[in-house]
């Protein structure tokens, strides 16, 4: 019988998962905000490293007034730094404006069943004061 390399649904065959980060409108409406996914286990450290995709491209970039920035994640291979592949990874996300929106940090686990959805709610940076 011809092998069609078809994989099932089930969570033993996944190798990519997806997911998205939520902003909030504060960084939606700061033209220059941005976004970075590091993994937690190298977060600030000299040696921090940006998290891949299933492209092998940086998760970073700017948001660019998007409420959800897809992403995927190569689940079953990716082994970046110390990251043992097939093992959930816990992530921190970075979002900050240059305008609007302050600096914000929140961690999350990229697991092979999701949802994977990861909010960064920023506050809005205070007016700033004229002499």
């Amino acid at each position: 019988m011809k092998d069609l390399n078809i994989k099932s649904n089930e969570p033993d065959s996944v190798t990519t998962v997806v997911g998205e980060i939520i902003c909030n409108g504060v960084l939606r409406e700061d033209s220059d905000s941005n976004y970075v996914m590091y993994f937690k286990s190298k977060w600030n450290t000299p040696d921090a490293i940006r998290v891949e995709d299933s492209n092998e491209n940086e998760i970073v970039g700017k948001i660019s007034g998007r409420k959800y920035i897809p992403f995927t994640f190569d689940y079953a291979k990716n082994n970046q730094g110390d990251r043992v592949p097939n093992q959930d990874v816990e992530v921190v996300i970075i979002g900050i404006g240059l305008k609007l929106a302050k600096y914000i940090r929140i961690t999350g686990t990229i697991t092979k069943t999701g949802p994977n959805k990861f909010i960064l709610e920023s506050s809005p940076e205070p007016p700033s004061e004229t002499s």
